[in-house]
């Protein structure tokens, strides 16, 4: 095709920001096709399975009169899971 029409023509120009128009369109049509769930609606099972984990451990850790970390220390969280419950607790404290 560029042969016949020459690579500078206002033709293959228009060929080729059409092609590449095309296969970003194909591209974001693959993205929203993938982030698609299977019912239709967000069920949000790991988000809630989360929460119902980390607000047992409140729970316990306010039934034992322990700090976040001497809670922490004693379940062997690392640092980052004892300041995921640290966060728990301060969303908490502002509701």
């Amino acid at each position: 095709m560029v042969n016949l029409i020459g690579k500078h023509s206002k033709h293959a120009k228009y060929l080729g920001e059409l092609r590449r128009e095309q296969r970003q369109e194909k591209r974001e049509k693959g993205l929203r096709r993938r982030n698609r769930t299977r019912y239709g609606v967000n069920t949000d099972v790991r988000d809630r399975a989360l929460q119902a984990f980390w607000a047992m451990h409140v729970e316990a850790m306010n039934w034992s009169g322990m700090g976040v970390r001497e809670y922490a220390a004693a379940m062997y969280f690392t640092p980052r899971p004892a300041r995921s419950l640290a966060l728990v607790l301060r969303n908490r404290r502002r509701k």
